[in-house]
């Protein structure tokens, strides 16, 4: 650690690091609440984060921090919200955060994996709308998303790809094996893959083509690729 060390207005104590999260924050009794800052971690041990005071402006709180590597000043907000649970706004495994530009505003869209579902926020943290997708299999463990145009992908852990159109509705679901046994696991070997047919998709991109690359949770690494025909 090298850098400084503020108090909030809720007593959360903010501590500087040289580590993967330059700021870290504990409660009082010095229980690990959150870290954040990927952006500004260092480029080399003892050149990260240094000066650090958090400044309230009305009824919202910033810090306001400076950058050795980077040459920088920053002034951020104590940006979360959210918490364990099933009620809006509320997380279970929070696995991808991305903005959805297809509306009249951006929208940060995250998936709440073990809740089945997404759900739509304001880029200050205000609930919009959540989709529910534990009727009809719709959504099982979402984990990645990404957007080509109006069009919506979403990594399904447990084994399949589904696509949503602008507003929201199911296109299709793609590589389901229909096999329990073979979805969301880690382990299945590589003599068990079936071309095609996923088991654990924990992230996934299109390229300019319109061609899906799928990335796996897999103890071997797996990749694909699915080219799109029409």
């Amino acid at each position: 650690m090298h850098g400084d060390v503020v108090v909030d207005a809720q007593n959360y104590i903010y501590f500087n690091t040289d580590g993967e999260y330059p700021i870290i924050v504990f409660d009082p009794d010095g229980k690990f609440v959150r870290a954040f800052g990927e952006d500004w971690k260092p480029d080399r041990d003892g050149n990260g984060t240094r000066g650090m005071q958090i400044f309230q402006e009305g009824r919202e709180e910033f810090i306001y921090l400076t950058s050795l590597f980077r040459a920088e000043c920053a002034k951020i907000t104590l940006n979360q919200w959210g918490g364990k649970g099933k009620e809006d706004r509320e997380f279970a495994k929070p696995h991808k955060a991305i903005i959805d530009k297809r509306g009249p505003e951006p929208l940060v869209l995250v998936t709440d994996r073990a809740n089945h579902r997404l759900q739509w926020f304001t880029l200050e943290g205000r609930h919009v709308k959540t989709l529910d997708g534990t009727d009809n299999d719709f959504l099982r463990l979402p984990s990645a998303l990404n957007f080509r145009g109006d069009e919506l992908v979403i990594a399904d852990l447990r084994g399949r790809l589904t696509i949503l159109d602008k507003d929201n509705k199911l296109i299709t679901h793609l590589g389901d094996s229909g096999d329990p046994k073979k979805q969301g696991s880690n382990r299945i070997t590589r003599d068990q893959w079936v071309d095609g047919q996923f088991i654990a998709p924990h992230g996934v991109t299109w390229d300019k083509q319109g061609n899906l690359y799928v990335s796996e949770w897999s103890l071997d690494g797996r990749l694909e690729k699915l080219k799109r025909l029409s």
